[in-house]
């Protein structure tokens, strides 16, 4: 199974500080970023690290990120229809610790990326995050899973920033039988978006359906 990264951080772990030394450490991270982003370049044609191998010295280069656990739907197969307690804001990682820690990965071996949630398009930085993964070096593959609610007017920033692999779920065609599943209606807006994305082959190859088949 591809590695998955819990993206919430300790609450409080930032403190404030005085404008200079916030500078200071503002300019440290931005050069040691820079070092990883360089040593990320190089390992493009290195080896796998030996972090990224298991016990049977398999490699595992896909790296799964999961941005929020929010959710525009509440489907009967994954959320009690009240919804469940989310973290705060505050504790998820920000757009520049997610790129940080993709690029210490990207360091290591990991060329294949993936964009999940919850939904990750209601995440209100979703663009900023996209964009700054795009500009991970290494990385040879850049997907998003959703549930297509909203994907259709990312569709451009998505093929903008090289993101080239899309899984949309889509557990039926009938519109009665999707309100049912998902506690809300939107068959309409999760076809839309399908029907965009396959509208453009040049760029998202492939677009594949995450069905959960249920009797």
């Amino acid at each position: 199974d591809p590695a998955r990264l819990v993206v919430v951080r300790r609450a409080g772990s930032m403190e404030h500080a005085a404008l200079d030394v916030r500078t200071s450490r503002e300019n440290d991270a931005e050069g040691e970023k820079e070092a990883v982003r360089q040593k990320s370049r190089l390992a493009w044609r290195g080896a796998v690290h030996d972090a990224l191998r298991d016990s049977f010295g398999r490699a595992h280069t896909y790296l799964r990120v999961s941005l929020t656990e929010r959710c525009n739907l509440r489907c009967t197969y994954c959320m009690p229809a009240a919804g469940v307690q989310l973290t705060p804001n505050e504790q998820l990682l920000t757009p520049a610790e997610l790129e940080r820690l993709t690029l210490l990965f990207a360091s290591l071996g990991v060329r294949k990326l993936r964009l999940t949630g919850g939904e990750p398009t209601v995440r209100r930085d979703f663009d900023n995050i996209v964009q700054r993964m795009s500009a991970v070096p290494g990385l040879r593959v850049f997907g998003v899973t959703s549930n297509g609610i909203a994907l259709r007017r990312k569709l451009p920033m998505l093929a903008a920033a090289g993101v080239t692999r899309l899984n949309i779920s889509l557990d039926t065609l009938d519109a009665t039988r999707f309100a049912n599943l998902a506690r809300r209606p939107g068959l309409e807006l999760v076809l839309a978006s399908l029907n965009a994305a396959l509208s453009m082959p040049q760029v998202f190859a492939p677009v594949k359906l995450n069905v959960v088949v249920m009797r």
